[in-house]
């Protein structure tokens, strides 16, 4: 064999040797590129495992915390001048709560928990720290999304700046009673009383009875006696009287009218099927 068949022999064998080498280095990348997607894709498949497990834990504490009940909703915080401890939250509240049968399960008990926002002087000064209360509800009458706290509530939760648009978690939960109460006197004489216990117990049960009292009004607000007095006096649909706007005659005002007509005019059931004929409310069907 010649200069020239040797040379060419040892190119197309270094060209081939080259062509394997490429090859190999292809299908190694390959494996690397192939073992990288299904270390993602298992990163991936563990952080859905990891918040599936973080979302049936979050359910069994919901349904522990609510004995059965379940009912987390996010709402944006607003003020209103009130007394006590009691929110105000939006009437879908309502109708999730009573098809679920918290109803019957005695007093609404919430927890209420801030979630805390990007930039909020809180989150620093606080730490990171959740702050959190407890509260009853005062009235279903809220703006959908948002929820009402009394002064003693939202200093509870805001005792710094106010972001915003601050939000809450609005959590049912059971309470248990409590079984216990420190107090401590305000006045001289109090260790001269004959029996502490049955005087501070009988106290209690007449104040309860008579302030606290929790009634429900046919429209489904449940409120203490004096709220119910005003609320049945002012807002309630079933409230007792109101003077009909055509005949002038006192009946019961009853739900908004289902004529979108009447609704929109702001009149109530009663006023508008007063309105739709010649007769008086209180005038038997037929006219006079």
């Amino acid at each position: 064999m010649n200069e020239r068949g040797v040379r060419e022999r040892t190119e197309r064998k270094e060209r081939a040797k080259l062509k394997l080498e490429r090859e190999r280095k292809a299908k190694e990348e390959a494996i690397k590129q192939r073992e990288a997607i299904e270390a993602v894709h298992r990163c991936r498949s563990l952080d859905a495992i990891h918040a599936h497990l973080k979302v049936d834990e979050q359910m069994l504490e919901n349904l522990l915390g609510g004995r059965g009940i379940v009912f987390p909703s996010i709402l944006e915080a607003v003020s209103f001048q009130g007394s006590g401890d009691k929110i105000k939250i939006p009437p879908s509240c309502f109708t999730e709560l009573s098809d679920q049968g918290a109803f019957d399960k005695g007093t609404l008990y919430f927890q209420l928990s801030v979630i805390h926002q990007e930039g909020s002087s809180e989150m620093i000064n606080a730490d990171s720290k959740q702050l959190t209360t407890h509260s009853s509800v005062l009235e279903f009458t809220a703006e959908e999304g948002s929820g009402g706290l009394p002064p003693h509530v939202w200093s509870n939760l805001f005792p710094l700046d106010s972001p915003k648009a601050p939000l809450i978690e609005v959590r049912y939960v059971w309470l248990p009673k409590g079984t216990y109460a420190k107090l401590e006197p305000d006045v001289f004489g109090f260790s001269n009383l004959p029996n502490h216990k049955a005087v501070l117990e009988t106290n209690l049960q007449q104040h309860m009875k008579v302030f606290h009292k929790s009634l429900q009004c046919p429209c489904g607000v449940v409120l203490e006696k004096e709220q119910m007095v005003q609320h049945q006096a002012s807002i309630s649909p079933h409230r007792l009287l109101i003077t009909c706007w055509f005949c002038g005659d006192m009946v019961q005002s009853g739900t908004l009218a289902t004529d979108v007509c009447y609704r929109l005019s702001g009149l109530t059931e009663n006023e508008g099927v007063c309105g739709s004929k010649t007769a008086p409310c209180d005038a038997p069907a037929g006219g006079l």
